[in-house]
């Protein structure tokens, strides 16, 4: 898909299978937060959020319309999603640098706990949930069986 020569006819879909996988991502970043710390998961999707917008911008820059009032809020706009990205590259490299390799290793260490304790409260929530659910259908069945309309009694 993405080695399609320039001239094919089918050139936009590679615009549109490059802003679904962003777009997909994206979602998994917000939905798994795979990555150690919460500053780490944010930092990535600031960037693909920026990534993403960049592919719109270039596609609406290029090729989506010949109007020039449009192009130029295109290209305003991809310049700064461009500054942004780097502004965020930059920022977060400060902010490991700041940070330092044991306070960081340190803030992985608290953030792996923490992401397990939140695991286990679910879980056991989870469980709750289900015995309570249990615990009421245990209660009308025996209601049901109690009840005086009941053809079997």
């Amino acid at each position: 898909m993405l080695c399609l020569p320039i001239n094919n006819q089918y050139i936009f879909l590679q615009y549109i299978f490059i802003l679904v996988t962003s777009h997909i991502y994206i979602l998994y970043l917000v939905a798994a937060k795979p990555y150690q710390t919460p500053v780490f998961n944010a930092y990535m999707l600031a960037n693909e959020t920026f990534y993403s917008a960049l592919i719109i911008l270039i596609f609406i820059f290029s090729d989506a319309t010949p109007q020039l009032n449009i192009k130029v809020i295109a290209g305003v706009a991809l310049v700064s999603s461009i500054f942004l990205l780097v502004l965020a590259n930059i920022a977060f490299n400060i902010y490991l640098m700041v940070k330092g390799k044991d306070r960081l290793k340190e803030s992985i260490k608290e953030a792996k706990l923490k992401r397990i304790e939140e695991e286990e409260k679910e879980r056991q929530e989870e469980e709750e949930r289900k015995a309570k659910k249990k615990k009421e259908e245990e209660e009308f069945s025996s209601k049901l069986l109690l009840s005086p309309l009941n053809p079997f009694l």
